[in-house]
């Protein structure tokens, strides 16, 4: 498959794309359903991995991308498991103050 023949294959995903597959940044806007400026500041801020330049265009190796969303999304798992951790002990240590442990 080329990136030529890529079209956006799910309303947000990448199922119908084999981790070997290279996109061009209009694909990747529309499977990401987010313009190509979007995807562009997305890299900036490090929320999508650099292109390759290849051929003279910017492409990307959707398992390489799919790894990258995915430990964002640990990361971001991570945070929220750590915040909770930090409230619950905020808790109990305002209890314990209260008299109410």
């Amino acid at each position: 498959m080329t990136t030529t023949e890529l079209e956006p294959k799910t309303a947000f995903g990448f199922a119908g794309f084999s981790p070997d597959d290279l996109v061009d940044e209009p694909t990747l806007a529309g499977t990401l359903r987010v313009t190509t400026r979007t995807v562009r500041r997305m890299v900036v801020r490090g929320e999508l991995p650099a292109p390759i330049l290849l051929a003279g265009r910017r492409v990307w190796n959707i398992g390489r991308v799919r790894l990258w969303i995915d430990r964002l999304s640990e990361a971001a798992e991570a945070k929220v498991t750590e915040r909770r951790h930090q409230e619950e002990a905020e808790r109990r240590r305002l209890d314990e103050q209260n008299g109410l442990v």
